[in-house]
């Protein structure tokens, strides 16, 4: 539920909209007021109103209890609580807020919204409005004294993630700011850089054409793979993997990458076909590796990776995850997760074209098995048809990997529409890709239009 939402209801008077509902990173619900006498109530609600102002904004919606569900990690709402309005002083509220938050946030508004039955009672709203970029990172303050006459401060930095908020420590504090400075290094050398190609330009030389990620996808991919492997040899979940990969053709740049919102919130939180379904959800806190990637996991089954150049890569081990079966068949790649998971992939990459600066014309889209020949006795196969026919629960008809290894590419037009090119077009061609590896011809594709040329999700998502 975005910010905007929630505020309608609030403004409605009728609560009961929000029964049910999840926390998210824009919504926060809190059981009873906080007990602002107490120094770590003060510091609590400082904490929370920080890292909604870090993100992109939130309302924090006091009145309503939550229960945290076996199937999901976050706390849904289950009852509303109203109380009455003298329970909540919202303007110290307010004074605490702008005195433990550092800098001065603007339009924030501490509100009770009364029952639209019992206008005595009601619930309370803590309003975080989107913040400047140029203000941020917002800061925690708490006073710290000795009983001297000149008080200290304590700092931390306050983030929301999915459910949740985290604290920075020092270290992540130090990182921050280190970074900062290392950016700052790095204008002044690509300053010195622009200003050396224009003395050459100046003298008639003749710039070579700039290199594209889609140039450089083996070679990122072959690295990337490196350092996965090392990984699931580490955790022994070695085995058989399936990558996605999507790069643009032109030079571009990711916009948000060292932001909180923007491309970060998207590997957060983001869509899907089915949330049951095979997907890049992963309850993950996406982490900037080495100034270049941002990274996100869900344990060994899921590796996803976006990096500044716009390349976007997910990959996904068939043990316990694509080649999931209810007979356990950890040699059989389920059709319908290949194909679920490469439509929520392209769901994603769309996303990232919408950040990216300038927008490429053309993308190039990559499919991949490795370790598909796990041993003499065993190889990765597929089945024909689709999960729910009987020839395919009992293998009829079944392909085996020819090799241990298999790359495929594709390169798609990207408009300026929404989505940036077509989902279901593209998805079928991937997934023929793999068919064909296989040994299958293009009809033996599931899932497709009449015209078997896309990938219809509605008769995955809408059986």
């Amino acid at each position: 539920m975005t910010r905007e939402q929630a505020l309608a209801i609030l403004d409605g008077g009728d609560f009961e909209p929000f029964v049910g509902e999840r926390e998210d990173l824009e919504l926060e619900f809190k059981g009873e007021p906080y007990q602002v006498e107490r120094e770590a109530e003060r510091f609590e609600l400082a904490k929370d109103v920080c890292a909604l102002a870090n993100g992109a904004g939130g309302v924090i919606v006091i009145g309503v209890r939550t229960e945290r569900r076996e199937e999901s990690p976050l706390d849904e709402a289950t009852r509303i609580r109203a109380f009455r309005r003298e329970l909540v002083d919202t303007a110290r509220y307010e004074a605490l807020i702008a005195e433990r938050v550092y800098p001065a946030l603007q339009g924030l508004r501490v509100e009770f919204k009364p029952n639209s039955v019992d206008g005595e009672r009601g619930l309370v709203v803590v309003d975080v409005p989107p913040q400047a970029e140029a203000d941020k990172l917002f800061l925690i303050l708490k006073p710290v004294s000795d009983g001297e006459s000149t008080p200290g401060w304590l700092v931390g930095i306050a983030v929301r993630s999915v459910g949740r908020v985290d604290v920075r420590r020092a270290s992540d504090i130090h990182g921050l700011i280190n970074r900062g400075f290392t950016i700052s290094e790095r204008v002044d050398d690509l300053s010195d850089e622009v200003g050396l190609l224009r003395e050459r330009l100046d003298g008639g030389e003749v710039a070579a054409a700039p290199e594209t990620p889609a140039d450089r996808l083996l070679e990122l991919l072959e690295e990337r793979i490196d350092e996965l492997e090392q990984t699931l040899a580490a955790n022994n979940a070695s085995g058989a993997y399936l990558y996605l990969v999507a790069a643009p053709r032109q030079p571009t740049r990711v916009r948000t990458l060292t932001r909180q919102e923007g491309v970060r919130q998207l590997l957060e939180l983001p869509p899907y076909t089915r949330y049951e379904g095979w997907n890049l959800v992963t309850l993950d806190h996406a982490r900037l590796v080495g100034g270049r990637r941002l990274s996100v996991a869900n344990g060994m089954r899921k590796h996803i990776d976006l990096y500044d150049d716009g390349t976007f890569l997910m990959f996904g081990t068939l043990e316990d995850f694509l080649a999931w079966h209810r007979r356990e068949l950890p040699d059989k790649l389920n059709s319908l997760a290949l194909i679920e998971l490469i439509y929520n992939f392209l769901l994603v990459s769309d996303g990232v074209l919408a950040d990216l600066e300038p927008l490429p014309d053309e993308l190039r889209l990559a499919i991949g098995l490795r370790h598909a020949q796990p041993s003499v006795e065993r190889q990765i196969y597929l089945s024909y048809g689709r999960v729910d026919r009987m020839d395919y629960e009992l293998d009829y008809v079944t392909r085996q990997a020819p090799e241990d290894s298999v790359h495929r590419t594709i390169d798609v037009a990207v408009t300026n529409a929404d989505p940036h090119f077509d989902l279901g077009a593209a998805g079928y061609q991937l997934v023929a890709q793999l068919y064909n590896w296989f040994g299958f011809t293009d009809d033996a594709v599931p899932y497709t239009n009449e015209e078997g040329t896309a990938i219809e999700i509605q008769q995955i998502t809408q059986p």
